[in-house]
């Protein structure tokens, strides 16, 4: 309680300090006549015309194509109840932020002052000439189901309900996750949701389609099931036909004995020491109730003391990091590993099949401190135990250090740059650099590269991809590390050889999302010739750890290879270093 306080006491300082966590910035230059003439009249005029001929050019030559409205009527915001539009603010302030931090995504926070539905849906309509997508978010049930109905078929644009949606998919993933480690088959397994709001039913409703057949809905009144007396919105009754085929009439602690997996959407300290011990040999248990848990690692811990944690997802945050720490120093603690590409999952049966490719990597690895990362991420990938990645970290800033040495007169090459941030870092480190090369082709993500680096001198910047010959290749612009190649709109895509066409480089990083090969490839003649150092990203696919240090050493044999893991879970930033 006492951790609780200090945190509300502390965020309140903190917008209290800020005034809310927002703020607007211009992205366009304004120091001179010229700028502004551009920026506003006489220039604004003709994207004002382009887009009166095509209204579609809004997201070509506004800031549309990358806004979300973030919008609330204050009924339902997080466990608190209806508390009103202003005091709703907070929130929607705060799934903006998220956006941004995580998504690099702009939003607007809207808090509407109106309970009537249909009124809602008229205002949040005539807003979406504005924005790209409509996020709804804290909004009482039933009313959210006709709402966010009514606005997908009144709305051109995406339409999204993220107390819905948003958790419906994330734990069902969670779900379907934990029971794959649990080696339980969904279709077979026992679930209880309780709580059946809009999160809750949501979740109710993926599941069932998921293949749950043994799945218990519970409510303020108890257990959902057909027929049961008293009113029912449209979500609990369609959940009510499909769900509890055995009419169970009792309460929660009834429904949760024998069960595989339990989630709470409801409220706090709902999960007993009792109700947790009931549940059947590896039972799966979220408390997703918001603020407060249904119950906490330490209630949980207590009531199964032998009990696992799954981590699912990802963070290189240093107070998370501590928190993980913690837990798997006191309980067995996993983050299965995943390949983001390519279909090879890292088993035994994978490990033993390239067994002569990862002794030859081994062999080939210049110190013992890459040998042990090497032989802890293979562990970590067989096994998924958190353990094996926090035994082999390594601060970036220690390696560029020990590695790197950057000299006057440096040659940067940055593919995969993103918003420009490592051609900041690189600048930083060295910023008597001879000349910075940049491809990043996420096209939303460039534009944040050219503003970032504006004031940068001796750039050259490409809006495309890597790749070992030229061609055109199809890109799913995400704008984050979900970009990838592959079905998208085509973009251009050209090997670094031929973009420098000879002339020298001295450093070459290389992330960019399972292309690193092909992009190896495409800049084999620089390699061969200058001898650059090179970062690239080893996490990407299962094949990444042995194929990529072996195809370098295949193009300039005298390299010293070197392996890092970076603190992050799960085993992102995780880098070769050839020098």
């Amino acid at each position: 309680m006492a951790d609780t306080e200090k945190i509300n006491a502390e965020a309140l300082a903190l917008h209290k300090k800020f005034h809310g966590k927002l703020e607007v910035r211009c992205k366009a230059p304004l120091e001179n006549g010229h700028d502004l003439a551009l920026a506003y009249t006489p220039g604004v005029a003709e994207p004002c015309r382009k887009i009166k001929e095509n209204p579609d050019l809004s997201f070509e030559y506004t800031c549309r194509g990358n806004m979300v409205a973030v919008i609330s009527d204050g009924t339902r915001v997080l466990g608190l109840g209806d508390i009103g539009p202003e005091a709703a603010m907070p929130v929607m302030e705060g799934k903006s932020v998220l956006y941004k931090k995580f998504g690099d995504i702009d939003s607007i926070p809207i808090c509407i002052d109106t309970k009537d539905p249909e009124e809602f849906v008229n205002i949040v309509t005539k807003l979406q000439p504005s924005f790209g997508g409509i996020n709804l978010e804290d909004i009482a049930s039933p009313k959210c189901y006709w709402i966010e109905n009514e606005l997908i078929k009144r709305c051109s644009i995406p339409v999204f309900h993220d107390d819905q949606h948003g958790t419906a998919i994330i734990a069902c993933a969670a779900v379907l996750g934990a029971l794959r480690f649990a080696k339980k088959d969904i279709t077979k397994v026992k679930v209880v949701v309780n709580g059946c709001g809009a999160a809750g039913s949501a979740i109710g409703k993926l599941l069932y389609r998921l293949g749950v057949t043994d799945l218990t809905m519970i409510d303020i009144d108890g257990a959902v099931y057909e027929g049961r007396p008293g009113d029912m919105d449209m979500a609990t009754k369609y959940l009510a036909s499909v769900t509890n085929k055995a009419h169970y009439k009792g309460n929660l602690a009834g429904a949760a004995k024998g069960a595989d997996v339990l989630i709470g959407v409801s409220g706090p300290r709902l999960f007993t020491k009792d109700i947790m011990e009931s549940m059947a040999p590896k039972a799966v248990v979220f408390a997703l109730a918001n603020p407060v848990p249904e119950t906490t690692y330490e209630e949980a811990k207590a009531a199964c003391p032998e009990m696992l944690v799954l981590i699912a997802f990802g963070s290189s945050l240093p107070d998370v990091m501590a928190n993980m720490r913690r837990i798997a120093a006191e309980q067995e603690t996993y983050a299965p590993a995943l390949p983001l590409f390519g279909e090879d999952f890292f088993t035994p049966t994978y490990a033993a099949a390239h067994r002569e490719e990862l002794l030859r990597v081994y062999s080939l690895l210049a110190d013992e401190s890459s040998r042990k990362t090497f032989r802890e991420m293979i562990a970590y990938k067989i096994t998924g135990k958190l353990q094996h990645l926090l035994a082999c970290e390594t601060p970036q800033q220690q390696v560029f250090e020990a590695f790197f040495a950057l000299q006057p007169g440096e040659i940067y090459a940055d593919l995969g740059a993103y918003n420009g941030d490592t051609i900041l870092q690189f600048a930083r480190l060295c910023p008597h650099y001879r000349r910075i090369y940049g491809m990043e082709p996420d096209f939303r993500t460039f534009r944040k590269l050219l503003v970032n680096t504006a004031h940068l001198e001796r750039t050259s910047l490409w809006n495309a991809c890597c790749d070992a010959r030229p061609q055109f290749v199809s890109f799913s612009a995400k704008g984050g590390r979900n970009s990838a190649v592959g079905h998208g709109r085509m973009l251009p895509a050209y090997p670094l050889d031929a973009l420098l066409d000879g002339a020298p480089v001295s450093y070459i990083k290389l992330d960019v999302e399972g292309q690193e090969a092909n992009a190896l490839l495409g800049a084999q003649k620089s390699i061969a010739k200058y001898k650059p150092k090179l970062l690239v990203s080893a996490y990407h696919r299962s094949e990444d750890l042995f194929s990529l240090p072996l195809l370098v050493h295949s193009i300039r044999p005298d390299y010293q290879i070197f392996l890092r893991h970076h603190p992050y879970i799960p085993e992102w930033d995780t880098n070769y270093y050839f020098i």
